[in-house]
């Protein structure tokens, strides 16, 4: 048995390997930018529920003290945004150090029902608040969200 030459022996050749590790490149380069736009849609989609949700906080707050609410979503310098309410001192409500879609200050004001207020005594139109390619709607009565008509992702 020890003449025995012809016992082939397992393994992968290099020209296999070679061309495995080819097409897993291939693959990873054509994976990667569909990563890079996940990770951008998931952080934006991150920023709108997080500011919806700070928004929610500020009008549970005029309800639950029986007083007007106002608060200001502004852009960070150097990016990022802030949601803080006006004339209350300590830490903003909701904040946010990275990059986002909040590229302009938006003002809000709830009154003591909930209710958006506007400077006069008629019933305010509902307010759009844009961040990136979403739009988040705060109704005349207070609702905070995507409304059903948007076709916003």
């Amino acid at each position: 048995m020890a003449g025995n030459r012809d016992v082939r022996q397992g393994g992968f050749t290099l020209l296999e390997l070679l061309a495995t590790l080819a097409i897993v490149a291939i693959l990873a380069s054509v994976a990667v930018p569909g990563m890079q736009s996940l990770f951008t849609h998931n952080r934006i989609a991150s920023d709108y529920n997080d500011i919806a949700g700070g928004l929610r906080q500020a009008r549970s707050m005029a309800i639950s003290e029986g007083e007007s609410v106002s608060v200001t979503l502004a852009p960070r310098e150097g990016g990022g945004w802030t949601l803080v309410v006006d004339g209350l001192d300590g830490p903003p409500l909701r904040e946010s150090f990275r990059g986002s879609g909040v590229t302009r200050t938006w003002n809000v004001t709830f009154n003591e029902v909930g209710r958006l207020q506007c400077d006069s005594d008629s019933l305010c139109p509902e307010k759009k608040i844009e961040i990136a390619d979403k739009t988040l709607w705060i109704s005349p009565i207070g609702y905070i969200g995507k409304r059903n008509d948007d076709k916003t992702p």
